[in-house]
């Protein structure tokens, strides 16, 4: 087979949030292995919307590379824009792939309108049953439509590492779930004796409120630390407010509680049969309870996790 034209790939690429670094990184191997004789990539950045449009009348496919582009519980515009340009692509007559996407929540009635327009014509996967269950309410019917897994397990190998001799507790925590209970919490484990540390998943949004929150200790990028196979990093347990620091805590076999109201993140959470705290209304006393319980089941937690992470990986590697 001879080589082919360049594929553009679209997502919220240029940013400073290392699950979309992840991302953009697992969907060029994707690309990489379904499509091997095309020639080049040209990629789409949240910096040059607008320039995307010449781009995909440049490109022979275009592909959106995971993550939860089409949901309305932010702003409108952004599921507007990414629809839009499915349509240009539709228009040009450019064949659409949404890999392993999460799709939702959705509620307007102008962003059901314009997804149940621009879905139909695209090849889709996606990374949980929540998401084809929206499609399904919507009535969308695309060309092709399978359940996989987030694109962040292609390809990848599950590396536990055994944690530190002493407890120790990663938290991936974000500015707009902080509350005053939650400081209460981390105070009292620090009185007693349980170390806390922080890992960062977006270092421009998290790592202010994360260095108020966990004072005088440590912190870690996400970002840095995308290598699985490292063993530079790990804990006895993640706290997280953030998907894709669940998803790398579940690949380096690290139980992990999802301290979140996110709709995405629960499903994960569940799927993965870990634990799942709604941030308000949180009792501390019972939150330190519920951590003192993981700690101590700790083995039973990651046999699990690491079951249900196994098959992921299968999956979203073999779609």
């Amino acid at each position: 087979m001879g080589n082919q034209g360049p594929i553009t790939i679209i997502g919220y690429y240029g940013s400073y949030n290392a699950g979309d670094i992840w991302l953009n990184q697992k969907i060029k191997q994707w690309i990489a292995e379904r499509f091997p004789t095309h020639t080049s990539i040209i990629e789409h950045t949240c910096q040059d919307k607008f320039a995307t449009f010449s781009k995909i009348k440049q490109s022979d496919i275009v592909v959106f590379g995971g993550g939860s582009l089409f949901q309305d519980i932010g702003s409108l515009k952004s599921v507007a824009y990414y629809a839009s340009l499915i349509l240009w692509a539709n228009f040009h007559k450019k064949p659409v792939y949404l890999i392993s996407h999460g799709i939702g929540p959705i509620h307007r009635k102008i962003t059901k309108f314009l997804l149940k327009i621009a879905l139909k014509k695209c090849h889709i996967t996606v990374r949980d049953e929540a998401s084809y269950t929206q499609l399904e309410q919507l009535g969308i019917i695309p060309k092709s439509l399978a359940v996989t897994a987030d694109l962040a397990y292609f390809n990848q190998s599950i590396s536990p590492s055994d944690p530190p001799q002493n407890p120790l507790l990663l938290f991936s925590i974000k500015p707009s779930a902080i509350t005053q209970q939650l400081s209460e919490a981390i105070t009292e484990l620090t009185e007693q004796n349980i170390q806390t540390q922080g890992l960062i998943a977006d270092t421009k949004e998290d790592t202010q409120v994360s260095i108020l929150t966990l004072q005088n200790t440590r912190y870690w990028t996400l970002q840095d630390h995308l290598n699985i196979e490292s063993t530079a990093l790990s804990a006895h347990l993640l706290i997280t407010m953030r998907y894709h620091a669940a998803v790398w805590a579940s690949l380096k076999g690290i139980p992990f509680i999802a301290l979140s109201d996110d709709p995405k993140l629960i499903a994960l959470t569940e799927e993965l049969k870990q634990i799942h705290i709604p941030l308000t209304p949180l009792d501390p006393t019972e939150f330190i309870t519920i951590i003192k319980t993981l700690l101590e089941n700790r083995q039973n937690f990651q046999n699990k996790l690491i079951h249900e992470v196994c098959t992921k990986i299968t999956v979203v590697s073999h779609s």
